[in-house]
């Protein structure tokens, strides 16, 4: 089986573009670094918090607050709850200085205040993200060769894809690093669609490799029937779970994924 739309040079323009798009991704990660990842260049609120398990938009309860935190400044207290104006303010490296709005909730009253987030002190280990953005540029050129190499295969052709779309798209969110903008917005919501995607051209490549036969086997037939809708179906859950995340709603079990990846590079 081949995907007929595409002759091979067309299909190799087509990579060209695609892996063109999906490198704008990191790129802009390499382009922003020097805006949180340089000495005394991020910033932060100076307080530990957790997501409240609460339906709606999320809030975060306050567990402990640093002595030059600059929620102090603004009466805020251990117990207190809080709101982000753009609920990725509570996940994303700030820069130091930047202004951040949010919602203050203390016992039944809320209040709208604006803070300013002192610079982070804590020490950066910046070879997190340069071994990540390695791993983007590895697999943008394996992506290329492969497509190059194997311009008729309907395997290979998933597999390029694959290795593209994974430099954009990383098990670890370091464009968390981006500042507020259509970039960040982009990756953040884009996020769990893009690793449904990532799934979706294994599964293909799976399938069609070595001859571009799907169906060529018993296992295989069965494995389409009845193991690929579910899986599919989950993914396609997990992709919108995630987007919900990224626009601000409380999701039960997406805390651990939401919150515990961001924490690995904070």
């Amino acid at each position: 089986m081949h995907w007929p739309i595409f002759s091979a040079s067309t299909w190799k323009v087509a990579l060209c573009g695609f892996a063109l798009c999906m490198s704008a991704f990191w790129l802009t990660e390499v382009w922003h670094a020097p805006r949180t990842l340089a000495p005394g260049a991020a910033g932060t609120l100076g307080i530990v918090f957790h997501e409240q398990p609460e339906p709606g938009r999320a809030r975060f309860g306050i567990d402990e607050i640093a002595a030059d935190s600059p929620m102090r400044l603004i009466g805020a207290k251990v117990g207190d709850q809080w709101i982000p104006d753009r609920a990725s303010d509570a996940h994303r490296r700030l820069q130091a200085h930047e202004r951040i709005g949010l919602t203050l909730i203390q016992g039944d009253t809320p209040r709208h205040v604006v803070v300013e987030a002192r610079p982070d002190r804590t020490p950066t280990d910046a070879w997190l993200y340069i071994s990540g953005w390695f791993i983007s540029l590895t697999g943008l050129l394996l992506g290329l060769i492969i497509g190059f190499r194997q311009p008729d295969s309907t395997a290979f052709r998933a597999l390029a894809l694959f290795m593209i779309l994974m430099g954009a798209f990383k098990a670890i969110p370091t464009y968390l690093i981006l500042p507020m903008g259509p970039a960040f917005l982009a990756h953040h919501v884009l996020w769990g669609p893009g690793f449904m995607l990532d799934g979706i051209l294994l599964l293909l490549f799976f399938f069609n490799f070595p001859d571009d036969q799907p169906r060529n086997t018993a296992a295989k037939r069965w494995l389409l029937r009845y193991l690929v809708p579910p899986v599919v179906a989950l993914m396609a859950a997990l992709a919108a779970a995630i987007v919900a995340r990224a626009l601000g709603y409380h999701v039960p079990f997406m805390r651990a994924l939401a919150l515990g990846a961001p924490l690995a590079f904070a």
